[in-house]
Formats: structure tokens, C-alpha cells, sequence
């Protein structure tokens, strides 16, 4: 910006007409010369720009879990190479280590739990990794029988079906869950 008919003190603005095109870094430099050809000393400032948004992982339960467990353990790591802000679960500021490895206990509510954690760089990128994860402290209850309990004449290789008061996971039905028995007057057979 050079206009010679500026004097005393005055505040002066430069505006390229056109974008400045940065890739990842730039350099500016620039000086102040007054009407009197006095120049200051050449100024610099270095831009950095970062795009890239930190590296975050998480190991806790999956997302779509369900636990008894009132307390949930979510740790993990986080890095980033211009620098983190922080690191968030659920809103809630979590201390990041040295190492980049982190550490949280959340207290969960009865039934679905949005948990997110949130990684952000000083440039205002971020990473996050939301999962719902259930907490589920009721045991189930058989709620029905076929046939009927105390059920009598039911006929050899009858199907047995019991229906539970929840969903069940089928692998923790097993053999082992359930007994049949046949009795004879008051004596188990």
C-alpha cells in the first residue's frame, strides 16, 4: 500500500483483490513507509494451516451394547500434530495424558446412554465417535410358558417355549438354562 499524500498518524489497511491461495503454510512479510521514505524494519508472520482433524480411538463397549454396570470405562488415545484443545465426553472436559492416552468413568443412566467424545485440535478441527450403550441392571423374568405350567397330557416331543419379560440374547440360552423334568405324583422323576 503505498499512498504519499497520507500524513501525520495514520492507520492504513492493505485488501488483496483477489484470495490469497494457501496450501498448508504461508509467510507473510511486510514493512511501513512513511511519506519521508523512512522504513521500519521488515515484519514477518508465519500462518500455519491445519485441516487435518486429530487421530482419536476409543475402547470401550461397542456401539449397541448393554451392561449391568453402572460405571462405564472409555479410554483410549488422541494425538494431533499442530497441537490438541481438548478432548470432551459428553461435554465433560477429559484429561489427556502426556502419551496422548486418556481415561474416563461415566456414570450411566437406566436404559440408553448417547455417549460421545469429542477430539479438537487448536485449529478447531475435530473427531468424535458417538455409541449407545444401554444400561440394563433388571434381571429378566419368564413371563409365559407353552405349554402351560402344570400343563398335563402333553403329548412326547411337544415344544417348550418360555417367553421372557426383555429381550434375551440367544447364546446365554443354552441346555444349561433351562430344565425339564417329569414328575410322578409328588416325586421328581
Amino acid at each position: 500500500y503505498d499512498d504519499s499524500s497520507v500524513t501525520g498518524v495514520q492507520t492504513c489497511a492493505f485488501r488483496s483483490s483477489a484470495p490469497i491461495a494457501v496450501s498448508s503454510s504461508l509467510t507473510l512479510k511486510y514493512f511501513a513507509k512513511d511519506a519521508g521514505s523512512n522504513t521500519e524494519t521488515m515484519q514477518t508472520q508465519v500462518y500455519t494451516i491445519d485441516t487435518t482433524p486429530p487421530v482419536l480411538t476409543v475402547s470401550t463397549l461397542a456401539d449397541g451394547s448393554h451392561t449391568n454396570n453402572a460405571v462405564l470405562n472409555i479410554s483410549g488415545t488422541v494425538s494431533d500434530t499442530a497441537g490438541l484443545k481438548d478432548l470432551t465426553v459428553n461435554g465433560a472436559l477429559v484429561t489427556v495424558n502426556p502419551d496422548g492416552s486418556y481415561s474416563y468413568a461415566l456414570n450411566l443412566v437406566t436404559l440408553a446412554n448417547l455417549i460421545t467424545i469429542v477430539a479438537t485440535d487448536q485449529a478447531g478441527n475435530h473427531t468424535s465417535d458417538s455409541r449407545t450403550i444401554t444400561l440394563d441392571q433388571q434381571a429378566p423374568v419368564v413371563t409365559a410358558f407353552t405349554p402351560a405350567n402344570g400343563a398335563t397330557n402333553v403329548a412326547p416331543g411337544t415344544t417348550i417355549t418360555a417367553t421372557f419379560s426383555e429381550d434375551m440374547k440367544p447364546e446365554t440360552i443354552t441346555s444349561g438354562s433351562f430344565v425339564v423334568s417329569r414328575f410322578v405324583g409328588i416325586k421328581q422323576v
